[in-house]
């Protein structure tokens, strides 16, 4: 099924945000049941979906990001951490055609050639990307470091701090 959106809230069912040349319209959104066409940019949506569902703007957890983990360029956004969802982009986010991935929708990457991976994601479909399979599997990595971290740290935050750091 295919379906044409103004508005779109990226969710669990997101798979993937696919730079699309159309005239009107930039993203084909892939979804675990159905593929929608949004006339907003990849990163548009991105930026939006940053401030609903978490309240902070990409810049913010661009840099949270930048600080926490160290990672300094084509950095996965987590936008609902506790969920999941953690966007991986496929170039610089500001060039065209920079799509984005989504982390737990991931099942295996596969070479298709130098500059390509054929990503096979969960629901048994696959989707080939211009991202060389090394700088695809190094992103898929940042992702889950960046997701395992902030996990990590909220759980920090519910225990006694003395578990983590007993007193000297």
């Amino acid at each position: 099924m295919t379906d044409l959106v103004d508005w779109y809230e990226i969710s669990a069912q997101t798979m993937a945000l696919e730079a699309y040349a159309h005239p009107v319209y930039q993203t084909k959104i892939l979804e675990t049941q159905r593929i929608i066409f949004s006339v907003k940019t990849p990163l548009q949506l991105i930026r939006e979906s940053c401030i609903m569902r978490n309240y902070s703007t990409y810049e913010g957890k661009r840099l949270a990001i930048q600080e926490c983990c160290h990672f300094k360029q084509n950095i996965p956004i987590p936008i609902d951490h506790q969920h999941y969802i953690c966007a991986i982009p496929t170039k610089s986010p500001s060039s065209w055609p920079c799509s984005w991935i989504f982390y737990a929708h991931i099942e295996r990457l596969e070479r298709h050639d130098s500059r390509h991976t054929n990503i096979h994601f969960r629901n048994g479909k696959n989707q080939i990307f211009p991202i060389s399979p090394n700088q695809m599997e190094k992103q898929w990595i940042k992702a889950g470091h960046i997701l395992a971290k902030l996990n990590l740290l909220d759980k920090m935050k519910l225990l006694p701090v003395e578990l983590f750091f007993p007193p000297l």
